[in-house]
């Protein structure tokens, strides 16, 4: 007769827990754990993951497909209500039915029945015994052909681990949602649904609620258990009142996130339940840092993180060791950037859980005002480097940051923290110029300034226990970040043609700074007054303004200065438009001093200003040399104004000499840009030139309309129109006039007036694309009948490499529409329906 444990381990396939429930969206996991499992080396395995990712479940599913693989059989030992580490070889003693005779230790009895077994032992949720894991070793070192897989929020720490991080299910791409169908196979989506359709089985996914849907479940991180907690409540919200409140107030998703199966273990009932249970395993000092680390948003960096672990000394610990702890325990996540940036960040769910507990332990306010002093210190370190060779590099770490530079100044204005608003809004202003945020920028920078007003009475009450110095009163330091502010709001606001506004802030900052004797800042907001005053019209004050900065800047010697002041100048005189010649020089000088510093924004921006001076002295290929070096250094700046302004400069260049097709597809492009940077100057720049390849292209209804509409935006925001465009405005307005009868031209123009800008830019102009030069033939096979653009060439190239359609867009910094309008006019030309065709084609004409 057959020993009775021998022949339970042998049959142990068929006595593993039979799953309730398909396993969803994990197939490549079980196929990449079972691949290791085959590994002779691999012998124990970490399946790591924070609570509710689905780590049971996916053993279970593992289990099962691995029995075969094991002639002695696979054992699943659930640890959940175990506590004390010296139970576990008892408790597996007791799963294999071994009986603990006379004076022989668990270890014994084990080692002598598994001795020679193959088989694979799953420990599940290990978390709570960590103590443990050398008794593991033990087991392993005297059964050779054992193996195992643990379950575990952390990970053991002991020789031989292999670790498995389980991360949550995939999300569906907000900007690119599939039809109904393809996002129901969206795992984090499918999971929903299954969940959903259990309690409510006529739950579908439609048009009218995929996107609600799939917003629901990106709230979720496509965490499983969220997403099944979640899922209950379809029964008594639909979806767009369950997103509403998931999105709402402070601890909203841990109160709605409730209501799990009753034969679950009470923690995995609700989301705070098991968030509670992985908080109270960590020591005290990990808790301290793990509540803190709340108050960031979007992640930090590692830098960030140990700067706010010690806020009152109370952690003696390294504050590393501990960040190193709570990533080990799936509390944090560590990222890579593309750029080899380590970055640590939380779920939603459990940022939620730990602002709650930063609350209630009173260490709210002091979080957030150590958190408001080491991201000020960064942005003014940031304005430090941004006119510098480094300034790459620290735009794209502001940029990283962004999300935690707008929660330290809210909570500045919140609480009317003075001493720090007006020193982030001093120091940021030219990263959210320079970046494209200008709207968002004045917005901050008006918050901001309403507290000069009370600067004296804004000494922040101490927070007991903190080592940061609270608001001094005004001194002549902050009356210079004042005015620093000042300036910076009077630039975003001359870049959204609000020239009252701007001129109104720059004199209140000159005023300032003329009282402080500051002759940098002088001469810093003279060169903003050139550009409020000359749009204008007042040419006189702004040659007047542009001769002092450049005089000041000589006298103190600021090299960096007096080349901001050059270029500022010769710009000018290109604007008036009757001093080509004398401002060629200016900006010469200006593009040498520049190169000499490495500003590499302000190289991009003298170029521009040479293409511009050489195309109105008649220069047309040096022209587009500068407007082709500057866009080319715009996009690698991620500058979507500096590319806007070389598209203008480029679509002026090629109308020019009568390639409307390629006009018509740079004003296009700059006319999306403008659009998203609501840039008023250059949305009527970009119909009126679109005005023009109409003109001379028989559509005159179309361009009258399109000067209809500059002309209404032009005196919405006050902008005249520059001396150096007059000329080409008056050819366009009298072509139109020529093919026009007055009744129906004023028709067409009034029709423009009236549009609103999303109307007017979405005019279709029709425009023949051009033939291609021998040189582009010899240069870019195409078969018969094929005719790509440049541009079309350069995303097909990209695509072609592997680029995603948002990377092609981030690489040419335009919007992912242009980037699927190109995609699509490719396709259609070459006649196929796939990327993997259009690689195909790429690849056999020698373009990548």
């Amino acid at each position: 007769m057959p020993d009775p444990v021998t022949s339970l381990a042998l049959s142990n396939a068929s006595m593993l827990p039979a799953p309730l429930t398909p396993l969803i969206g994990r197939g490549q996991e079980i196929d990449a754990i079972v691949h290791l499992l085959q590994q002779p080396t691999v012998r124990l395995l970490t399946l790591s993951g924070p609570g509710g990712v689905g780590k049971t479940r996916l053993a279970l599913q593992l289990a099962h497909a691995i029995a075969a693989d094991f002639a002695d059989g696979v054992h699943f030992v659930s640890l959940a209500e175990v506590r004390e580490p010296n139970l576990v070889l008892s408790v597996l003693g007791h799963a294999l039915h071994l009986r603990e005779e006379g004076p022989r230790s668990a270890l014994d009895s084990l080692l002598l029945h598994l001795h020679a077994q193959r088989c694979c032992i799953i420990w599940d949720n290990f978390e709570q015994l960590l103590p443990a894991a050398p008794q593991l070793l033990d087991l392993l070192q005297g059964a050779p052909q054992l193996k195992m897989v643990v379950t575990s929020r952390a990970t053991l720490h002991v020789r031989g681990e292999h670790e498995f991080p389980l991360a949550p299910l995939s999300l569906p791409d907000l900007e690119h949602l599939p039809d109904p169908a393809g996002l129901a196979q969206v795992p984090a989506v499918a999971l929903f649904v299954q969940r959903a359709q259990a309690l409510k089985p006529d739950f579908q996914i439609t048009p009218a609620n995929a996107a609600t849907v799939a917003e629901i479940c990106t709230c979720l991180d496509g965490l499983p258990l969220a997403l099944e907690l979640a899922a209950v409540r379809v029964k008594l919200l639909p979806p767009p009142q369950l997103l509403a409140r998931l999105a709402g107030a402070q601890g909203a998703r841990l109160q709605l996130l409730t209501g799990g199966a009753q034969d679950l273990p009470v923690r995995q009932q609700s989301l705070r339940n098991l968030l509670t249970w992985s908080y109270q395993l960590l020591e005290e000092g990990e808790q301290r840092l793990f509540r803190r680390l709340g108050v960031f948003a979007g992640g930090c960096a590692v830098e960030a993180a140990e700067a706010m672990g010690n806020l009152a000394d109370d952690l003696p610990m390294d504050v590393l060791d501990r960040l190193s702890a709570l990533v080990d325990k799936n509390l944090l996540t560590q990222t890579i950037s593309t750029d080899g940036v380590a970055r640590l960040s939380m779920l939603a769910t459990i940022q939620e859980y730990a602002v709650e507990l930063l609350t209630s332990s009173g260490e709210m306010d002091l979080a957030h005002r150590a958190h408001a002093a080491y991201f000020c210190t960064l942005a003014e370190t940031a304005a430090q480097h941004l006119t510098g060779p480094a300034q790459r590099a620290w735009a794209e770490q502001m940029e990283r940051e962004h999300n935690n530079l707008r929660a330290a100044l809210a909570w500045s204005i919140e609480r009317r923290s003075g001493d720090f608003a007006i020193r982030m809004g001093a120091a940021l202003w030219r990263f959210w110029f320079t970046r494209g945020y200008v709207s968002e920028g004045r917005r901050w920078l008006s918050q901001i300034l309403d507290l000069r007003f009370t600067i004296a009475d804004l000494a922040a009450e101490p927070v007991e226990g903190s080592p940061l110095p609270t608001h001094q009163s005004p001194t002549p330091n902050s009356q210079s970040l004042i005015a620093g502010a000042l300036n910076g709001a009077g630039v975003l606001a001359n870049y959204q043609a609000d020239y009252a506004n701007a001129e109104a802030y720059l004199q209140e900052s000159l005023a300032v700074y003329r009282a402080l004797s500051d002759q940098a800042g002088v001469a810093a907001v003279l060169n903003g007054l050139i550009h409020a005053v000359s749009m204008r019209g007042d040419y006189v004050n702004a040659r007047a303004f542009a001769a002092e900065s450049v005089q000041i800047q000589r006298q103190i010697g600021n090299t960096w200065g007096i080349a901001l002041a050059l270029r500022y100048q010769g710009v000018l005189w290109g604007w008036v438009g009757d001093a080509y010649a004398a401002a060629r020089p200016l900006l010469e000088e200006a593009l040498a001093l520049f190169r000499q510093l490495g500003d590499q924004w302000n190289i991009a921006f003298a170029q521009f200003g040479l293409g511009y001076i050489h195309a109105g002295l008649g220069e047309m290929a040096a022209a587009r040399q500068y407007y082709i070096d500057s866009l080319t250094a715009c996009r690698a700046l991620r500058d979507k104004r500096g590319v806007n302004r070389c598209l203008d400069g480029l679509a002026q260049l090629a109308f020019a000499q009568g390639n409307y097709a390629d006009a018509y597809q740079h004003h296009t492009e700059a006319q999306r840009l403008a659009l998203e940077l609501d840039d008023p100057l250059y949305i009527a720049f970009g119909w009126e030139g679109l005005a023009g390849i109409a003109a001379m292209t028989a559509q005159p209804t179309l361009a009258a309309q399109l000067l209809g509409a500059a002309e209404a935006l032009r005196e919405a925001h006050g902008i005249l129109i520059m001396p150096s465009r007059r000329p080409y405005h008056e050819m366009v307005s009298a072509s139109i006039q020529r093919q026009l009868d007055p009744a129906a031209f004023a028709n067409a123009w009034a029709g423009g007036r009236a549009m609103t800008p999303a109307t007017a830019s979405e005019l279709p102009i029709a425009v023949a694309a051009p033939a291609p030069t021998p040189a582009e033939l010899s240069t870019m096979p195409q078969p018969s009948g094929v005719r790509l653009s440049p541009r079309e060439l350069e995303v097909l190239r990209l695509v072609a490499t592997g680029m995603t359609d948002i990377q092609v867009a981030e690489h040419l910094v335009v919007s992912v529409r242009t980037v699927n309008g190109h995609l699509q006019s490719i396709y259609n030309k070459l006649g196929v329906n796939t990327r993997l065709a259009a690689t195909r084609y790429a690849l056999d004409q020698g373009l990548v």
